[in-house]
């Protein structure tokens, strides 16, 4: 308080030496009161609102040089026009207005926050003068960051904070955005600074559930940042220097972005606030792309095969093979998946298709002078006209005792022990139209399980089993169609589909059950050579087995080895009801597996 009344006494001081502003004596007032008509000598104590004295507050008559300040103990007395208004002043408090009277009594004046320096709010919410902070520190209002109507948050940073980078992707209004802040660059990009919304930490990942790695394969889900309305911000601060983020640990070693939202507030009347923006973006420039080979865009005759676009490719540019084939398709498609409880996920999708068959338009590759045609070799296929489907489908999925971990905000599943449950139904619709159009119900049942035993054995199976029926009108692309590949090198792992088929081969319209089991174990067969007992691989037997209604059980047994399930060499044998059939050597690179899939 010392220091406050030094302060005080000190604008007293000031204030004696201006001649706009006077005290008078005791006795001047009385004297003055008597000689002129209309005239009120008014007193009174100014405190604030603790009722500290305030010394050298302004009384001044309104419209008039006729005035006073407060003494040492807050008391003042004027003499002034009957009709006049006082108006009591203060640097850092609000100013009144008074009528006169003879006795004011003890008046007290109120803080004016409006006037004071500017507060800012810093790590862990603390509100401090931003004069006072001794690091780099700058604060966005959200009136501003409103004002450019941006779908994403992140994107309204742009060119309002000193040092800070927007980097937009080109995936349309609803791609990720990343932030990086003081310059920090990593390969990786994992550079993204801290987001704290009103004290809660939130990680502002961007794409799809890859992360922020430099090889993204997935959708573009957006960043977190693009999941705040915009409208409900009031104010942002960016804590660049390390001393500013201290607090929040090492999370916050790229800085830190503090988001304050708007609290509700008393105010007269109805308030209603509406706000809307309309985007629109077209793709600028795109490649041209061949329909001849490869995988395409859905567009096959047998959706389940595991060839990638890229083995397929080089197959049939190389070689002339075209073990894919492609069809025509326009299509329009819905699809959303919900996790209806723990584990429990429940997929829905309506599409309309028309289709048709393709022509290929190359004709030859580089060391074969035919190459094969877009018509699966299967007994089952026939020209498809052109056609239009209305399909919808539904699929629920169960694991018991699934357990979980937060990551980047979403959930991640762990390996499960329990088995994997499917259940599909699928419903062609018939159409009214010039077309033709396919109309069936599909019911199917998947279930599948790793098992491990010992320290590194491990035990994986797979049953899948499914029948159509009421069906009329099918094309070929309705039809069951299995993981099966001929080519001698695949993307496909061998625990699923089979080696020595060809992909269209067992595509059936009715009823099917198939199985697969494979067992992977450290030493088998070949780990007893000398020149293989250290090397860090591991053999595997693989069983698979395909039952169709109105055809001779397929089966194939195979060894292979390899490491882990990164890159594999296996045999195979092929039999009909136990009978020989055919043999082959298969190489497995999961490139997806790579890729973080």
């Amino acid at each position: 308080m010392k220091i406050k009344r030094f302060s005080q006494v000190f604008l007293l001081m000031m204030a004696s030496g201006c001649g706009t502003v006077m005290a008078a004596s005791e006795n001047a007032p009385e004297v003055f009161a008597l000689q002129q008509t209309g005239k009120i000598t008014v007193q009174g104590t100014v405190v604030d609102a603790t009722g500290e004295p305030l010394i050298g507050v302004s009384i001044l008559e309104m419209g008039t040089t006729n005035g006073t300040i407060t003494d040492f103990d807050g008391k003042f007395t004027l003499s002034v026009s009957e009709k006049s208004k006082l108006e009591l002043s203060y640097i850092g408090y609000k100013s009144q207005q008074l009528a006169p009277k003879a006795d004011l009594g003890v008046i007290t004046l109120t803080e004016d926050t409006e006037v004071l320096d500017e507060v800012v709010v810093t790590a862990l919410g603390i509100k401090r003068e931003k004069k006072a902070l001794g690091y780099a520190m700058q604060e966005v209002k959200g009136e501003s960051l409103v004002a450019s109507r941006e779908t994403n948050i992140a994107n309204a940073l742009s060119g309002k904070i000193a040092g800070v980078q927007i980097t937009r992707s080109s995936n349309g209004p609803g791609g990720s955005s990343k932030i990086q802040l003081r310059g920090a660059n990593s390969v990786t990009g994992l550079n993204q600074p801290l987001i704290v919304v009103d004290g809660v930490p939130m990680d502002n990942f961007t794409g799809s559930d890859g992360g922020d790695g430099f090889y993204n394969v997935g959708l573009d889900m957006g960043n977190g940042l693009s999941d705040i309305n915009p409208e409900d911000i009031e104010s942002m601060s960016v804590l660049k220097g390390a001393s500013a983020a201290a607090l929040y640990g090492s999370r916050a070693g790229s800085g830190v972005i503090l988001i304050t939202t708007k609290k509700g507030s008393k105010r007269e009347g109805l308030g209603v606030t509406i706000s809307a923006s309309v985007s629109a973006e077209t793709i600028f420039m795109k490649p041209n792309m061949q329909t001849s080979f490869g995988q395409g865009r859905d567009g096959v005759y047998n959706g389940e095969s595991g060839e990638s676009r890229l083995i397929n490719t080089v197959a049939s540019s190389f070689f002339g093979r075209n073990d894919v084939k492609l069809y025509e398709k326009r299509f329009l498609s819905f699809q959303n998946k919900i996790e209806l409880a723990n584990s429990l996920l429940l997929s829905t999708s309506l599409s309309w298709q028309r289709r048709q068959m393709l022509e290929n338009h190359i004709h030859r590759s580089w060391f074969k002078k035919e190459a094969e045609s877009n018509i699966p070799d299967s007994r089952a296929f026939y020209p498809m006209p052109e056609n239009e489907l209305l399909k919808a489908s539904f699929a629920l999925e169960y694991t018991p005792a699934h357990y979980y971990r937060m990551y980047r905000g979403k959930k991640v599943y762990e390996e499960s022990k329990c088995p994997t449950f499917t259940l599909r139904y699928d419903r062609a619709f018939p159409l009214k139209g010039a077309l033709p159009s396919p109309s069936y119900h599909l019911a199917e049942f998947s279930a599948r399980q790793s098992i491990e035993f010992g320290m590194f054995n491990t035990l994986g199976w797979a049953v899948n089993a499914g029948t159509f029926w009421n069906k009329s009108g099918m094309q070929f692309p309705d039809f069951k169609h299995f993981a099966t590949t001929g080519l001698p090198v695949t993307e496909r792992s061998f625990d699923t589909g089979f080696s020595l088929l060809d992909n269209y081969a067992y595509s059936t319209n009715t009823r099917w059950v198939q199985a697969n089991i494979s067992w992977y174990t450290p030493c088998l067969l070949l780990k007893f050579l000398p020149f293989l007992k250290k090397k860090n691989l591991d053999e595997a037997l693989h069983l698979r087995t395909l039952v169709e209604y109105d055809r001779r059980p397929y089966s194939e047994i195979g060894y292979s080895i390899g490491f882990m399930k990164l890159a594999r060499l296996g045999v195979f044998l092929g039999f009909d009801s136990l009978k020989y059939r055919s043999a082959g050597v298969s190489v497995s690179i999961p490139l997806s597996t790579f890729a973080g899939e």
